[in-house]
């Protein structure tokens, strides 16, 4: 067998880490680039991944654990006229949703969502809420202000969890905050709080 002169043997060595280089290059874009679900699939993922009561019942068994949920104070003259309770099941656990609809004693409606883990807070905000701002002070924690031109939401955190109020009249109702307040509550028991 002849012998490579150096030359030729650097450019085998050069061919063949192009080479490699290309298969690695074509194997990285075929496991993270193709390897990505579509728009739609991701979609039906996400819709068959919640699971939700139709009758709106709170969930119960291993689901009925104990959370703060952002709720009335009892007694203040607020009527709930809607409670809707939202399971869903992640890699990194469970997510669960109260959502309660509260006329105030202003009849203006104003929504409370409390979700768990806080990590999951994305599901508090609209596509198209903007940041506005800092907001007035809810159950004694600092919130951010959001809005979409039509109604405006107060988003927090407190511990491991995360809520917003939504309302059409925030200017008109933010003395009526005050009676916003976190309650411990075992989503298969009783809500607590407010007239209902």
């Amino acid at each position: 067998m002849p012998k490579m002169s150096s030359a030729a043997r650097r450019w085998s060595q050069v061919a063949f880490t192009i080479l490699i280089s290309l298969v690695l290059a074509v194997s990285f874009y075929t496991a993270v680039v193709v390897g990505q679900p579509t728009e739609s699939e991701d979609s039906a993922a996400t819709k068959a991944a919640w699971r939700t009561d139709e009758t709106g019942n709170r969930p119960s068994g291993s689901e009925a654990e104990a959370f703060p949920t952002l709720r009335c104070a009892e007694n203040n003259g607020w009527k709930l006229s809607d409670e809707s309770w939202s399971t869903q099941r992640t890699d990194n656990g469970t997510v669960r949703i109260l959502k309660c609809t509260w006329q105030t004693l202003r009849q203006t409606e104003l929504t409370t969502v409390s979700v768990f883990p806080a990590e999951a807070r994305e599901a508090l905000l609209r596509q198209d809420d903007l940041l506005l701002g800092e907001g007035p002070a809810v159950a004694g924690c600092k919130t951010l202000r959001f809005g979409n031109g039509q109604s405006e939401c107060l988003v927090f955190t407190k511990g491991e969890n995360a809520y917003a109020v939504y309302t059409d009249d925030l200017e008109g109702i933010t003395d009526e905050l005050k009676w916003l307040q976190l309650s411990e509550v075992s989503t298969a028991s009783p809500m607590a709080g407010g007239n209902e």
